[in-house]
């Protein structure tokens, strides 16, 4: 699996779930209760459009060390011109990078 979600942080809005292209993503639970989780977390390919759309940054997409992230993961905080990731590792912030959202849906 190459997402995690923060059943805490998680509001349950639902917006993940909306987005993941391969419908991985389902919502559980009623009210206040309702989260996201993963349905299918071996099918997920780390497209990270779940990680972008989070509001709340419950999403963490993991680094994986046959990436060079030796086990870190790579939050995403968006706002309408850029998008903030943030590298951790073992709760340690590694790097912050920030870059435009008009630049980086070009390809």
């Amino acid at each position: 699996m190459s997402i995690r979600i923060d059943r805490d942080k998680c509001d349950g809005c639902g917006l993940c779930a909306k987005i993941c292209p391969g419908n991985l993503i389902r919502m559980e639970g009623e009210g206040k209760n309702r989260k996201a989780v993963m349905a299918y977390p071996d099918e997920c390919w780390g497209c990270m459009s779940c990680v972008k759309v989070c509001p709340h940054q419950a999403i963490e997409y993991y680094l994986g060390e046959d990436i060079g992230g030796k086990g870190g993961t790579l939050q995403a905080k968006v706002n309408r011109k850029a998008i903030e990731w943030t590298a951790c590792q073992k709760g340690c912030l590694l790097e912050k990078i920030i870059t435009s959202r008009e630049a980086s849906n070009k390809y």
